[in-house]
């Protein structure tokens, strides 16, 4: 074990369960997680360089302690990737990456960034901002990285600009959930009352296109902006089900 700069904290995939529990270590490596409820839990255990583990499926009982949890530290795991602009491809420069609240790294003169730190077998949510008055830039993609795996790649992550005018005039939204999961984004849920739940669509549908345009590979801050637009607007949607043929779908935007 490393000095005391590390930390152990436990999270847990159970619905409820409390989340981001932080503990400090003392000198002899110890740690002590307070006030947990019962549940089964992932302890997690990283170090001010990057070094990590996890203890997997701790099961914590009501009114009993999960004594004797150890956690042997590695390297962790680093996912890698490229920025580039959407619509011309362009080249990015000082685009900070990485995950909030945290750390955050800024690309290279290549467009390239370079996460170190992260656990191995985990899925993680990175954020991408371009903090630029002229040409503001906001994505976000999940990242999953293999248990066997030190290096991931990410890939090139395409952002869009924000156009303070449009941006201005979008309060009419669809209230479709979406996710990237690789390839075409994914709707996961639909917001109450909103136009989404009247349009046909279904949770698990993949989102082929919006109004003709190809979301192939394109993250969270592309398809929020895509299908936002000014209220009363209809945007088109095309979506597929499962091995079913396509199809286009109209959603009327509307305000929250």
């Amino acid at each position: 074990m490393r000095q005391p700069e590390e930390a152990a904290g436990a999270f847990s995939p159970l619905k409820g369960a409390p989340q981001g529990t932080d503990s400090q270590h003392d000198a002899s490596g110890t740690f002590h997680l307070l006030h947990l409820r019962a549940g089964i839990y992932h302890v997690l255990a990283t170090d001010a360089e990057g070094a990590n583990g996890v203890a997997r499926a701790v099961q914590v009982r009501s009114g009993k302690d999960a004594a004797g949890v150890k956690i042997q530290l590695s390297a962790g795991a680093t996912i890698t990737g490229q920025v580039a602009a959407l619509e011309d491809g362009r080249s990015l420069a000082g685009v900070q990456v990485g995950r909030m609240p945290g750390k955050m790294v800024q690309t290279d003169s290549a467009d390239k960034f370079s996460v170190p730190g992260l656990v191995a077998g985990s899925k993680v949510a990175l954020q991408f901002v371009k903090n630029d008055p002229k040409d503001a830039r906001y994505e976000s993609r999940e990242v999953w990285i293999p248990s066997d795996s030190r290096f991931t790649d990410a890939g090139i992550i395409k952002m869009i600009g924000t156009d303070k005018a449009s941006a201005e005039d979008e309060s009419g939204l669809t209230g479709l959930r979406v996710a990237h999961e690789g390839g075409h984004p994914v709707v996961t849920g639909m917001f109450e009352e909103s136009p989404a739940t009247s349009s046909g669509i279904k949770v698990r549908d993949r989102i082929l296109s919006i109004e003709g345009k190809s979301t192939q590979d394109l993250g969270q801050g592309v398809l929020d902006q895509w299908l936002a637009g000014p209220e009363g607007t209809t945007v088109t949607v095309r979506v597929q089900t499962d091995e079913e043929p396509a199809r286009d779908v109209k959603m009327e935007r509307r305000a929250r």
